[in-house]
């Protein structure tokens, strides 16, 4: 036979009847799809466990292969430990079960994660009595407990199973109580360095006037919040400002396990300007309020060391006067009064002496009150004249 005639009978033998070839090749196709289905996988890897309401775990990384227990938001509900029977475990075993494919899938996923749901859906109850003498417990710890028909999935495999081992874990909860505190001065520090003596705390502004605090009953219930220091506001004054804000912390918050249930409050405190402190000596006089007095009275001294401050324009002309010119131009502008009414009868007492403007600051009312100011005013002592 020649190479021709055998070219042409093995051309022949591929085309003849070629739609029955084209089928049986399908029908292979199609079985090796169901064979290949058919064929199941399993994949087993450790994850994580970890414990948080949805807001808390979005801020922290959500690493790979993670299962999650959540929790309801609000921080009143806050997860301890897990444990496989009275055994402490951080982690546990997934077995994911189901077709082939499906297992390679998963294998390629950057990160498995896996959710508890149930915790969500319950109803938590603090201070419950129960305890010796029917007291409220100081701590409300609940333990609750999950298998994997608990889980709910990351992905949409209804084909795929999940096992856990151990088959029932244990997670640990401590249930918190929850105060709303209205905000004061009394129960706020407010930490300003250097410059406490700026803060005009009769005009301070909380926004919001009240915050949400979450802990432990046996921290709470030790809480003053009308009288007591429990917040804590650390202020950055600068030179030239009129205000100064910041949020609130809780003192000793996380040692005591006690935090805000919700947005944090910012507290914002007006200042008073920049002041510039010097010892300045100033005459000291005597202002007999009396209506019919009997008796005079005479001042033990007749001036007094004290210490002025001074702000706003006013602090600028200070700043150009020299030390010797300073105190002439204060001995000239301010004194020092101390007032005498019907109360004060008697042959000695010692009286708190007032800075009083004069001189050019009085009579051309140039600069404001508040840019003059006496500190730590001390007293003086008023004789009867013999």
């Amino acid at each position: 036979m020649s190479t021709e005639h055998r070219r042409r009978k093995f051309w022949d033998a591929i085309v003849e009847d070629r739609y029955r070839k084209l089928v049986a090749v399908g029908l292979a196709a199609l079985l090796w799809w169901f064979i290949d289905r058919r064929i199941t996988d399993s994949w087993t890897l450790p994850m994580p466990l970890v414990a948080g309401d949805l807001e808390e775990l979005q801020r922290t990384d959500r690493i790979s292969n993670q299962l999650a227990v959540l929790l309801p938001a609000g921080g009143r509900v806050v997860g301890k430990r897990f444990l496989d029977g009275d055994k402490e475990i951080q982690d546990v075993r997934v077995t994911f079960s189901g077709p082939r494919y499906r297992i390679d899938a998963l294998r390629e996923q950057a990160r498995v994660q896996l959710e508890v749901m149930t915790l969500l859906d319950r109803t938590w109850k603090t201070g419950v009595a129960g305890g010796e003498g029917g007291a409220a417990p100081e701590v409300d710890v609940e333990t609750v407990e999950f298998t994997s028909a608990d889980i709910r999935r990351s992905f949409r495999r209804e084909d795929v199973s999940i096992e856990l081992s151990p088959k029932k874990v244990r997670v640990e909860v401590e249930i918190r109580e929850s105060i709303s505190v209205a905000l004061t001065t009394k129960n706020v520090l407010f930490d300003a360095g250097g410059s406490q003596d700026r803060l005009r705390l009769d005009q301070v502004n909380f926004q919001p006037p009240r915050m949400e605090i979450v802990g432990p009953a046996i921290a709470m219930r030790g809480l003053d919040t009308e009288n007591q220091q429990i917040f804590r506001a650390d202020l950055k004054v600068q030179p030239g400002d009129n205000q100064v804000s910041s949020q609130l912390k809780i003192i000793d918050g996380p040692e005591r396990s006690i935090y805000p249930a919700s947005s944090v409050t910012t507290v914002t405190v007006p200042l008073e300007p920049d002041r510039k402190h010097y010892t300045l000596t100033l005459p000291l006089r005597i202002n007999d309020t009396r209506e019919n007095p009997t008796s005079v009275y005479e001042l033990e001294e007749q001036t007094l060391d004290v210490d002025l401050s001074f702000a706003g324009a006013l602090a600028v002309t200070v700043q150009l006067e020299k030390p010797d010119e300073l105190r002439a131009w204060a001995a000239q502008n301010f004194r020092l009064e101390v007032n005498i009414s019907s109360d004060n009868e008697g042959e000695e007492f010692a009286l708190q002496p007032y800075l009083i403007p004069s001189g050019e600051i009085l009579v051309n009312d140039k600069y404001r009150h508040n840019d003059y100011k006496l500190h730590a005013n001390r007293t003086v002592t008023v004789r009867k004249k013999k």
